[in-house]
């Protein structure tokens, strides 16, 4: 057990634009991936306590937070790729949850030999497209709200959206996500810059992925991200899923204690493999 220690913060150069990190604690490198909307404060429940075992690392994802969008083409994998670099690490684990587990996936195929194992909560996969009517139609909302270049009916859009938190069943989780997606730039959507994408997608080549891989979903996410659960679980050779009862898109959030046991007991059993 590594003890707390107090984070360090900074800026690493990426193309266009500089990435805020932090890092707490020592040990194997672990990298924790935000979701789309939010930013690295999310991981406010699990960062100090993941550092009592491992190096933690957390970052904005480019246009998130305090990393600037630029205005160049440019790639999630490759931020990553220059994250790990900078902080001279050369292979670590990857927690992602939702749009940072798309991200961790496709950097896992993209630069497998630095990646250790996967932790992939509620994670979207590249090249996944078979949404229900109503998602489809909420989409179409947003587009015409990023059209509008409304950014308080995005806002509204996505705190009112039926798989995030809601106040009457966890509404420390609720007033929080509300709290982090309020300081939203909404950038990706009112001012979008071309971004890299894997080719071939992750959806065609999850067999290709070797490493140890825990899938975490809130059994009240949306039946579009337990569908993407459970492709990842029968595509990807090493794959253990575990189900969050009563947790919705935000697991993190809203079952903490839940989510960083089934984290922590995955990251020990491999340490003893």
């Amino acid at each position: 057990m590594a003890g707390r220690l107090e984070p360090e913060w900074g800026f690493i150069e990426a193309r266009g634009t500089r990435l805020y990190y932090e890092v707490a604690g020592r040990g194997h490198p672990l990298v924790l991936l935000h979701s789309g909307l939010l930013d690295h404060r999310a991981w406010d429940p699990q960062f100090m306590e993941f550092a009592r075992y491992y190096e933690v690392v957390r970052y904005d994802l480019r246009g998130f937070g305090r990393s600037a969008m630029g205005n160049v083409e440019y790639s999630d994998v490759r931020d990553l790729y220059d994250v790990l670099n900078d902080l001279a690490i050369d292979r670590a684990y990857l927690l992602g949850l939702s749009r940072g587990g798309r991200v961790a996936i496709d950097f896992a195929l993209t630069y497998p030999e630095m990646v250790d194992a996967l932790i992939l909560a509620a994670a979207n996969i590249s090249g996944y497209d078979n949404y229900m009517p109503e998602t489809l139609e909420r989409g179409k909302r947003i587009a015409a709200a990023a059209r509008a270049q409304d950014k308080e009916q995005l806002y509204e859009l996505w705190a009112t959206d039926p798989a995030m938190p809601h106040e009457d069943e966890y509404p420390e989780a609720a007033q929080r996500y509300r709290e982090l997606l309020r300081d939203y730039s909404f950038v990706h959507y009112l001012n979008p810059v071309p971004s890299e994408q894997l080719r071939p997608p992750a959806l065609q080549r999850l067999a290709e992925i070797r490493q140890p891989t825990l899938i975490l979903i809130g059994d009240a996410d949306s039946l579009e991200m337990q569908a993407q659960a459970e492709l990842l679980e029968a595509g990807i050779i090493d794959a253990k899923k575990v189900v969050i009862r009563g947790a919705r898109h935000m697991l993190n959030l809203e079952r903490p204690e839940t989510f960083n046991r089934a984290v922590l007991t995955f990251l020990h059993s491999l340490e003893r493999r």
